[in-house]
């Protein structure tokens, strides 16, 4: 007799910011390996903020349905008041998912994703984060006793920045007295390089750089998904000082950013895709990689390809954690960038190398994790040896909520 196939939910993002989505491909690749393959059915709960708005609305798309709401389409048309796009909402029945995943982002918690911490809590869903990471500081201020609730009981979590890490270490630490007192279970968050990293079963050895991927960001676009002034300023003259000495092309993550890429490089080549998964095709073209897109450098990682981050923002020690280089947008200090730059360039064999090291490394500590945790708590069959995983590094406490 077949055995059912379990329900995972994943907070995400679709048709929005395509380094979610390579984070959440390397998640899923993780968790298939966990469990067999194609054992479980992939549900998203999309955060895009075109869909997902940021308050209750009264209305579900069921009550719409109903004969007395007929033609209603048209005000909730104009008011946005709930969403049709093909992913879980809040009126669906939530008791049938076996496991919510927080896949990356900075927005593992607040407005957009209130409605997974609601279902996670009524429904007493196990939950795992996995490559979360912030954009700013003193977050723990911002996440509110309802989320911290859900946090607390978490099976697994992960982090990809130092930043992140420490503030739910010490937050842990502070409930200790209560986990000893109560509950039983207490993930212990860890930093681990970030899920990207296993975006790709494939990956290529890069022995000699012919092409560079240029990743292209600018200031004029969305505020989701801009860069300063300074920064934009600063890789327009890096930009056109590699144009001139090596073989490059743009690459967009944005639709946003296409216009601005032709109007900023004049005859130069760029690519894009409406589907991210197409930038796997895009980018094994190139033999390294520059930008400031985090995970533009995380899919290039993945794929063999070493690269340097420019660090705009704190988020961009995600990028180092993914073995990539660092530069600090400083004019004044141009021509001793492309010095360094030249010298990663020449040794991009040996990063290349060094790639294929911490994927392997990064995927069997993730793999070796999830089977024992997802074991433990009897959402998974536990494959793992006894001694195989050092059970104080993953979790605080003895037992299950």
């Amino acid at each position: 007799m077949k055995g059912r196939r379990l329900n995972i939910v994943f907070s995400a993002t679709r048709q929005f910011n395509p380094g979610d989505e390579f984070i959440l491909y390397g998640i899923m690749n993780l968790l298939h390996d966990v469990m067999e393959n194609e054992s479980f059915n992939a549900v998203i709960y999309n955060r895009n903020p075109d869909i997902n708005q940021r308050f209750d609305s009264v209305f579900t798309r069921t009550s719409f349905n109903r004969r007395k709401f007929r033609g209603a389409s048209y005000a909730a048309s104009v008011f946005r008041i709930f969403r049709w796009d093909n992913s879980i909402r809040k009126d669906s029945d939530w008791k049938k998912v076996d496991l919510i995943v927080f896949a990356g982002s900075p927005e593992w918690y607040g407005a957009r994703s209130r409605i997974v911490y609601w279902a996670a809590k009524r429904y007493k869903i196990p939950v795992i984060y996995m490559g979360i990471g912030t954009g700013e500081e003193n977050i723990e201020k911002k996440i509110k006793e309802h989320e911290w609730k859900v946090i607390d009981r978490a099976l697994y979590i992960t982090t990809r920045d130092k930043m992140t890490t420490d503030m739910l270490c010490l937050h842990a630490s502070e409930t200790e007295e209560r986990n000893r007192k109560g509950q039983k279970w207490c993930a212990r968050p860890k930093c681990v390089v970030c899920p990207s990293i296993c975006s790709s079963r494939t990956q290529k050895r890069v022995e000699k750089v012919r092409r560079i991927a240029l990743i292209y960001s600018s200031s004029r676009v969305s505020d989701n998904n801009n860069i300063s002034v300074e920064a934009e300023h600063y890789i327009k003259r890096l930009y056109a000082v590699l144009m001139k000495k090596y073989d490059t092309a743009l690459v967009c993550h944005y639709i946003e950013e296409l216009d601005y890429a032709v109007q900023d490089f004049p005859g130069e080549e760029y690519y894009y895709s409406f589907d991210s998964h197409d930038y796997f095709d895009i980018y094994a073209q190139f033999d390294f990689v520059i930008g400031c897109r985090v995970h533009g450098i995380g899919i290039c990682a993945s794929m063999g390809i070493p690269g340097i981050i420019i660090n705009h923002s704190i988020r961009c020690e995600t990028g180092k954690l993914l073995g990539a280089g660092m530069v600090t947008p400083d004019l004044n200090r141009l021509e001793e960038t492309v010095e360094y730059i030249e010298d990663c360039i020449r040794n991009a064999a040996v990063k290349s190398m060094a790639l294929s090291q911490l994927k392997k490394e990064t995927w069997n500590t993730y793999v070796s994790d999830l089977k024992c945790i997802l074991g433990l708590a009897g959402i998974w069959k536990k494959d793992s040896k006894e001694g195989d995983i050092n059970m104080d590094e993953i979790i605080r406490g003895g037992g299950f909520p």
